[in-house]
């Protein structure tokens, strides 16, 4: 039997195959881990985006919630209007809207310990008794029903009392009808969508949390709206704003909304040349859709764009 052991020559060649093979299935599992990272990001991505966009279509369905009459009015006869389009042709839109989103409700139980006098300044603290387990804030509205189809809207500029039942106006902003003690309200939230300087969507409810970041490495945000024209039900037009004095708002029976999130794992692999339209190019209803081109800074990110189609439930939008 031959007992020799390996020679050095032997045992150098062994271990730079050893030394091939480790680093062969090293590569691999980098690039596999790699892959396993991007993909895993965009998915993550993807998840968030699409339950930030519903969430923000589901409150935008309920603008315009919590009003009974079609017109609103602040104590200068300024009408209430639930909805702002802020449109951009050069970057992401934004859009207000303005509704019974957490559902508040009650009746008024007193004025003063009173009901109220047409235009009295003194009366502007009410006292409410809620039926809803949410509570005002500072920044929300109040919407009350008035006689004779008169309905009237002020902003709440202080709540007080354990049970928040005592609401305030501003000093001269007092009610100008006759409201029982038993009359209905309603609670009316103001909300703004924007994108901001660092690409990250944040909802604005104008209270003291306000400007609520939601989703970052957002790249666009589009909204188009839908308008009855003719008064027949149905949309027979689209168009990128309404707060232009053109549109009336309350034409408006569905919008649509058009996002685009970047991952937050670079794909060295990866060169991002498409061109993104969002928005409705269909003849005879609207014009040119936009186009998004990813900058060549950010060409190796993976991205996601979601579309989704609003039908606005509320019918009183405004005037």
């Amino acid at each position: 039997m031959d007992k020799r052991g390996f020679s050095l020559v032997e045992l150098l060649i062994v271990m730079a195959v050893g030394g091939i093979l480790i680093a062969s299935l090293a590569s691999v599992f980098v690039t596999q881990s790699r892959t396993y990272s991007i993909h895993s990001d965009i998915g993550e991505t993807q998840y968030t985006a699409k339950a930030v966009l519903d969430y923000m279509a589901k409150e935008i369905r309920m603008l315009g919630s919590g009003l009974r009459d079609k017109n609103y009015y602040f104590k200068n006869g300024r009408t209430f209007n639930v909805l702002s389009s802020i449109n951009s042709d050069t970057g992401p839109d934004a859009i207000r809207i303005r509704g019974n989103f957490q559902g508040i409700y009650g009746n008024i139980s007193s004025v003063l310990g009173t009901t109220i006098a047409d235009d009295d300044p003194n009366r502007e603290t009410i006292t409410v008794a809620y039926k809803s387990r949410d509570r005002f804030s500072v920044g929300n509205y109040i919407s009350i029903a008035g006689p004779g189809g008169n309905a009237e809207i002020r902003a709440i500029n202080q709540v007080a009392g354990t049970n928040k039942q005592n609401i305030s106006f501003r000093t001269g902003d007092g009610l100008n009808y006759n409201h029982r003690e038993g009359t209905m309200f309603n609670g009316i939230q103001d909300l703004r969508y924007f994108v901001d300087s660092t690409g990250t969507l944040r909802r604005n409810n104008f209270e003291n949390n306000g400007n609520q970041p939601i989703l970052e490495n957002v790249e666009d945000l589009q909204f188009q709206y839908g308008l009855d024209t003719n008064g027949d039900g149905y949309v027979d037009q689209w168009v990128n704003n309404v707060s232009d004095g053109t549109n009336k708002v309350d034409q408006v029976k569905a919008i649509k909304i058009w996002l685009i999130v970047r991952g937050n794992v670079p794909d060295n692999k990866f060169n991002d040349r498409n061109n993104y339209f969002l928005g409705i190019s269909s003849t005879g209803m609207v014009a040119v859709a936009k186009r998004y081109t990813p900058p060549t800074t950010l060409r190796n990110y993976r991205r996601v764009i979601f579309t989704t189609t609003v039908d606005l439930r509320n019918t009183y939008l405004g005037s």
